[in-house]
């Protein structure tokens, strides 16, 4: 059932996912990744792009593009591998546990372990 401001039409999806559940799913997590301007414009994107057929049309691919564009901004220190390099010094070090990583592919370890020497908690 549909309603103007809790369900809206334009984003109701198939009737079992819609864009409310979509967004929750695609954004679970992301905080441990990527910083808020980043999460938001992100949401905002989906969103646009989910609802353009129902509801503003090119308006709305628009908005998304406008959305996408200040997700790029946002995100510039973003790497794909999920850890964000600060510092020529943090480069350094990220590098370096990778190489220690590769050099133990031979030996079992725990994901424990994995996460030290990638993330350096320890």
């Amino acid at each position: 059932m549909f309603h103007p401001v809790k369900a809206p039409k334009h984003y109701a999806g198939d009737g079992e996912v819609e864009c409310k559940r979509a967004l929750k799913s695609m954004l679970h997590n992301a905080e441990s990744v990527l910083n808020a301007s980043a999460i938001y414009w992100w949401g905002c994107a989906l969103k646009y792009l989910w609802r353009w057929p129902w509801k503003n049309g090119k308006q709305d691919i628009e908005k998304c593009k406008e959305c996408i564009e200040c997700l790029l901004e946002a995100s510039s220190d973003f790497v794909p591998d999920g850890q964000l390099i600060k510092s020529q010094d943090d480069e350094q070090a990220q590098s370096q546990r990778l190489i220690e990583l590769a050099a133990r592919v031979g030996k079992a370890f725990t994901k424990e372990e994995v996460e030290e020497i990638l993330y350096g908690n320890g």
